[in-house]
């Protein structure tokens, strides 16, 4: 477990050193506007296209790997329905409870895979979020609209168009696209792309560091425990035993854990605030979830893989 915790340690590093910076003169809101416009539509996109070009794809399981991980999901969140009164009887509350426990950070997940697993762990994760970002949006909305906002659910259109516009899916596409064909990243193309990619991680890293705000922690109560007990301990077990189920091993199973035990999405907070949701325990879930997967991920990496 000590190896797993020094691998994951720069990450984690890196999202305090955001943190630090976010509270320094010249590096306020503006700037990390920039910094996450620049990350998430040019930087990451690019970072999972290479990834995804490069990456040998013989062997990967991704029909299991798929059903594993989106019944593993599936059968957390009609835990978290089923039980929803017992968490809370806040509907808006709720709603940010499903979101802790079902998103995922894509940013610490993809510097996580690759420090630990290199470029092969790094395609496979692209694989996962290929599979579970367009499932966990409709997911989201559709329980934000039940729960929150009945007046502001958008339509089938809307949701496939968010999708389908989404960078990180067309990141992942284009990659796998380049791949299958044999095309790849031709002559300086590949190097170029590599260069942005590495920008990526430690951009990405940094901001969401300067993302967190400690402020905010403060109250919520049960609400907050089962978020964080639901996402970073009964999710990966979920997973994992889903995994069993479906034959899945080696380097795809580690991959499909570490997924499950990230932290929570940032942008879970900003849909909560759009779709009235309870913005404010929302934003006490990603920061208090983020600090709470410093130690629990090591363990659970350990004991799972």
């Amino acid at each position: 477990m000590l190896a797993v915790f020094y691998a994951l340690a720069p990450t984690f590093l890196l999202i305090a050193a955001g943190y630090g910076l976010r509270r320094l003169r010249g590096f306020d809101g503006p700037f990390w506007i920039g910094i996450d416009r620049l990350f998430y539509y040019v930087l990451f996109p690019v970072l999972l296209a290479r990834t995804c070009a490069n990456a040998r794809l013989g062997g990967l399981e991704l029909g299991p790997l798929a059903a594993a991980l989106l019944i593993g999901v599936g059968a957390v969140a009609a835990a978290l329905l089923a039980g929803r009164r017992l968490i809370t009887a806040d509907g808006p509350a709720f709603t940010s409870v499903f979101q802790g426990v079902t998103r995922f950070n894509s940013v610490v997940g993809v510097g996580i895979a690759q420090a630990l697993y290199g470029p092969q762990g790094l395609a496979v994760f692209g694989l996962c979020m290929a599979v579970m970002i367009p499932s966990l949006n409709v997911a989201c909305v559709a329980v934000l609209a039940r729960y929150a906002a009945p007046g502001k659910v958008p339509t089938v259109w809307q949701q496939a168009g968010a999708v389908a516009r989404n960078p990180l899916i067309l990141g992942c596409l284009a990659g796998f696209a380049l791949n299958v064909s044999g095309i790849g990243l031709p002559g300086p193309i590949d190097p170029t792309a590599k260069t942005m990619a590495d920008a990526a991680v430690a951009l990405g890293l940094l901001a969401a560091g300067a993302g967190l705000d400690l402020r905010a922690v403060g109250g919520g109560g049960r609400a907050v425990v089962v978020a964080l007990a639901g996402r970073l301990l009964v999710m990966p077990l979920a997973v994992w035993a889903m995994c069993l189920a479906f034959g899945i091993d080696g380097l795809t199973r580690e991959i499909a854990v570490l997924w499950a035990a990230m932290p929570t999405a940032p942008a879970a907070y900003t849909l909560a605030r759009q779709m009235g949701g309870d913005a404010r325990l929302m934003a006490t879930i990603v920061t208090l979830m983020t600090l709470v997967a410093a130690l629990t991920m090591p363990v659970m990496l350990s004991l799972l893989t």
